[in-house]
């Protein structure tokens, strides 16, 4: 009985399991926040695209109606690394 106390209580083993555990921590949070920024990358690109596409449609329309003949030759649209 003695010997499994002692065998709870070491101190390296401890210390051992506590390095274990904030590896394993420090690996999840990165592996979570690289899911949650291509994720979220992701859903910008199609609410970019989605907007970029009505504010055309709305822009071009407004061409068509103010100028004769009028219309939207070439759009550039710029889609920035987060937002730049």
């Amino acid at each position: 009985m003695n010997e499994f106390e002692e065998d709870i209580f070491d101190e390296s083993k401890i210390e051992k399991a506590i390095k274990k555990g904030k590896r394993k921590t420090i690996v999840v949070i990165v592996f979570i926040s690289i899911i949650v920024f291509f994720v979220l990358n992701l859903v910008y690109f199609f609410i970019y695209s989605y907007f970029s596409q009505q504010a055309f449609e709305q822009w071009d329309s407004y061409i068509q109606l103010s100028t004769p003949n009028g219309f939207i030759s070439e759009t550039i649209e710029t889609r920035g690394f987060l937002g730049g």
